[in-house]
């Protein structure tokens, strides 16, 4: 028998985002700074999702790293017992942001890749990303997070294999990885997406 608790919270913290993908699912009328949810009325939200049998967290956007409580709401989750999972561009996040969640006990970043190829990734995004994403993707796995790639994928293993390969410059590796679905709800690993949606493999993906 399938419970029908909920079982992730999806918490879309903002819309602001320095990324400008076409495929974007934010609303074409944008919540701005000021009218967005308090930190004090996400905490509420959180908490009462954990109340309902929410066992997993992702803090979204928007890109989620242009708020300055992003770490706090980790910590209030990680204080109810959610698994928490930051679902982000990689742009912002610097090595004191990184250290903050890690204390935080914030325990998965997913971080977005729009292509395998640097210069049309760039052309997707609308703005020059690749190199801090990568910088972002190194520090993730130095402090120990558990780490995806969130792919733009049409439903090839090709594209997930190339992804992987453009992104791996050495043998090296003492995590494991995921290729997710683009702005899916982040998912434990090893769970399949919905057949025929797109590729989700669990790999090392050594950077």
């Amino acid at each position: 028998m399938t419970s029908e608790r909920p079982t992730t919270l999806l918490a879309e913290l903002t819309h602001r985002c320095p990324l400008h993908c076409p495929y974007c699912s934010n609303p074409l009328d944008l919540i701005r700074a000021e009218k967005e949810i308090s930190t004090e009325d996400w905490k509420r939200v959180i908490t009462e999702a954990r109340a309902l049998g929410v066992l997993q967290l992702g803090l979204s956007g928007g890109e989620p790293l242009v708020r300055k409580d992003t770490e706090e709401l980790a910590a209030h989750a990680r204080g109810l017992g959610l698994y928490s999972t930051l679902v982000t561009s990689g742009l912002g996040l610097t090595r004191a942001r990184a250290e903050k969640f890690r204390e935080a006990g914030l325990e998965h970043i997913q971080i977005s890749l729009q292509d395998a190829d640097d210069d049309n990734a760039e052309r997707i995004a609308g703005v020059r990303s690749v190199k801090q994403k990568r910088a972002a993707a190194a520090l993730v796995r130095e402090l120990g997070f558990a780490f995806t790639v969130n792919v733009l994928s049409p439903g090839s293993g090709d594209w997930s294999k190339v992804a992987i390969t453009s992104w791996s410059s050495s043998s090296r590796s003492k995590s494991t990885s995921q290729v997710v679905p683009l702005h899916s709800p982040p998912q434990p690993l090893n769970v399949q997406p919905e057949a025929g949606a797109a590729v989700n493999v669990t790999v090392p993906v050594p950077l």
